[in-house]
């Protein structure tokens, strides 16, 4: 009997576990996936994949629970490399809101000290009840072990839900790179944990361009986080130090609220046939602009068209030129134009810089505008004319694809880190190479492509200093 004819649903070490059939590598990959997603010991049939990802489905609606992927880098900590013991205490100096429990040591070819984002353990233990938590990191597993260890000694929040790579998985990407002599691309496949249905699953990471599915889409059922960006460094021989800006962050408790205001909404309007928790988190978007119209100016035409993309996503209507109803001026780099002239004969219009915008979508919320008003212009303006009722727009709910966006033919944009094929073709230390790209924070930065990365708008630039990128892959 051949491979071909063997239809039962478990392998173990490439045998059929009831007939004891012998599976190459080709028949496996064509009929089988992963029972454990961290490990190729145990294969089963797509068949009993499915029951499987159903009866999971099923027990966490009967709990009314969501499942959210959690990423560990940049999301929950940050990380740098030390020289020694003397490095760390003079951080910690650095960081009077910190205690001995917000940092961790850690030996991984390199020392590293790793900084526990603030309020970790508070955000992971409130929102526990309503979400199945998972991480997917694309470290190793002794890495992320030790990792949680310090915010989830008992395993209760995470009950061993940790997908990482194996030294399997890296040398795969290796061979599938030398054998057709491309790059390692470092991605995050959705499917490798929920293979057949993702309905009722959230993703929070700071990173939404590494995410995606089997048909290269990218998965839109992503929650973007701040960066986070504690650690600092001046140059390759300056020691790290601590970035002022991350020291009182709070966006984990900013988070919270926004997933769990999207598990309510979720559930409040719970159908079996047709709720789909990616709808929920656009509705949730879709609050922020709500009812406002939106101009840019002194734009791009390639930014003019990335950031109309994510403000309709937020609930704006966004329009090509001044009109009697249009509620918010937003600048960049290029300048208030002469539309800024018809804004300031209306009662109403915030003429406002683009960092607003960004500081909005990584919130989840609108805030507010004079703390980033155009410098001259009142805020909002105070002209004699008052402004008209938005237009009822002509889309239906049914028009909202929560498929992914198409990703083939793309180059990965900067936040998706490689290894060239020069890198690893002669190298026989390949793996500690990927390892130092996955725990690097410190990673520079490459010029933004178009359509890439928009968080240059987000970052102050300290004189003398260079941006640093919110959005940057772990």
């Amino acid at each position: 009997m051949s491979s071909e004819e063997c239809k039962h649903s478990v392998v173990i070490n490439y045998s059929c576990v009831q007939c004891g059939k012998p599976m190459d590598q080709t028949y496996l990959d064509k009929n089988y996936v992963r029972a454990d997603p961290n490990s190729s010991v145990v294969m089963i049939s797509f068949e009993e994949a499915r029951n499987r990802n159903l009866q999971e489905e099923q027990r966490l609606i009967d709990a009314k629970k969501l499942s959210l992927v959690i990423d560990l880098d940049k999301t929950l900590i940050d990380t740098t490399e030390v020289r020694d013991h003397s490095e760390v205490e003079a951080i910690k100096k650095l960081d009077p809101h910190a205690t001995e429990d917000d940092f961790f040591e850690f030996n991984m070819n390199q020392n590293l000290l790793i900084r526990y984002r603030p309020h970790v353990r508070e955000f992971l233990a409130s929102i526990a009840p309503y979400f199945d938590l998972q991480i997917y990191t694309l470290a190793l597993p002794s890495y992320a072990h030790a990792i949680l260890s310090k915010i989830d000694p008992d395993d209760k929040l995470f009950k061993n839900r940790i997908f990482s790579r194996t030294a399997e998985d890296f040398a795969m990407l290796r061979e599938e790179a030398m054998r057709n002599r491309t790059d390692i691309v470092h991605k995050k496949n959705i499917k490798k944990l929920f293979p057949y249905s993702d309905k009722l699953v959230l993703v929070l990471d700071d990173s939404p361009e590494v995410w995606y599915c089997d048909d290269n889409k990218l998965f839109k059922g992503l929650v973007q986080i701040k960066r986070y960006s504690y650690f600092t460094r001046q140059g390759p021989n300056f020691p790290p130090t601590v970035n002022p800006d991350y020291v009182e962050d709070d966006i984990l408790i900013q988070m919270r609220s926004v997933l769990i205001e999207v598990h309510d909404l979720f559930y409040k309007n719970y159908d079996p046939e047709q709720s789909h928790v990616i709808m929920t988190l656009h509705q949730r978007k879709a609050q922020v602009f709500e009812g406002k119209t939106f101009y840019f100016s002194g734009l791009s035409d390639a930014d003019a068209r990335s950031f109309t993309y994510l403000a309709e996503e937020f609930g704006a209507l966004v329009v090509d030129s001044f009109t009697p109803y249009t509620t918010h001026i937003i600048v960049g780099e290029g300048g208030a134009d002469e539309e800024v002239q018809k804004a300031l004969k209306y009662n109403g219009v915030y003429v406002i810089y683009l960092k607003w915008l960004f500081e909005c979508f990584i919130q989840y919320a609108r805030l507010e505008e004079s703390t980033y008003a155009a410098v001259g212009i009142p805020c909002p303006t105070d002209g004699p004319d008052e402004l008209q009722e938005q237009p009822e727009a002509e889309v239906s709910s049914g028009d909202f694809d929560f498929g992914m966006d198409e990703a083939e033919d793309k180059e990965p944009s900067r936040n998706v880190q490689r290894l060239t094929y020069d890198d690893i073709k002669d190298d026989p230390d390949w793996m500690t190479k990927i390892m130092e790209i996955e725990t690097d924070s410190e990673a520079e930065n490459e010029e933004e492509e178009e359509g890439g990365c928009l968080c240059r708008y987000g970052n102050d630039e300290e004189e003398g200093g260079e941006e640093d990128c919110a959005c940057e892959e772990e």
